[in-house]
């Protein structure tokens, strides 16, 4: 189960995600960090891809413009979940390193989105763009796999053709 509320700004202004099963309770508040049953957050400190746990729900692959199988390869191992927020809390605790939540609603995103970046996660849509409001997907990386996993998930520029002699 997840709340959030946004502010007038359409930010994210404070968040709970609960874990009724595992009796845990996940919450932030914008710029005053995130707790799991009071306990301060943060991301993991995992610094490569090759390391890494990802965690996706059944529609990661919907919003991803590369290929999905190319992550699976990339990271150590990885999880199909059934929530999306508690993946996303799962990135911002530590137990994961990279989360794709495509969400059959903003609501879906909206609270785990803040509670990961209050834990110092990198919180993006799936071209890189960051993600402060409520959003129909998110790519959360734990900050030192961010810029890997962006690299594969977002296509490069390509160079403007020359024109033709």
């Amino acid at each position: 189960m997840s709340i959030g509320f946004c502010g007038s700004d359409d930010r994210m202004a404070a968040a709970a995600v609960l874990a009724p099963v595992a009796g845990e309770l996940f919450t932030a508040a914008r710029g005053c960090g995130a707790a799991l049953d009071g306990v301060v957050l943060r991301a993991a400190p995992t610094t490569s891809l090759a390391e890494a746990l990802f965690c996706a729900g059944p529609n990661a692959g919907s919003f991803v413009d590369g290929d999905v199988g190319r992550l699976w390869r990339s990271m150590m191992t990885g999880r199909i979940t059934g929530s999306t927020a508690l993946d996303l809390c799962d990135v911002a605790c530590g137990r994961a390193d990279v989360a794709l939540g495509a969400a059959q609603g903003r609501w879906d995103t909206a609270a785990g989105g803040l509670i990961a970046a209050e834990a110092g996660a990198s919180v993006t849509d799936g071209r890189g763009r960051p993600v402060t409001g409520p959003a129909e997907a998110v790519v959360v990386a734990a900050p030192g796999v961010a810029s890997e996993l962006l690299a594969l998930l977002v296509p490069a520029p390509r160079p403007p053709k020359s024109p033709a002699p």
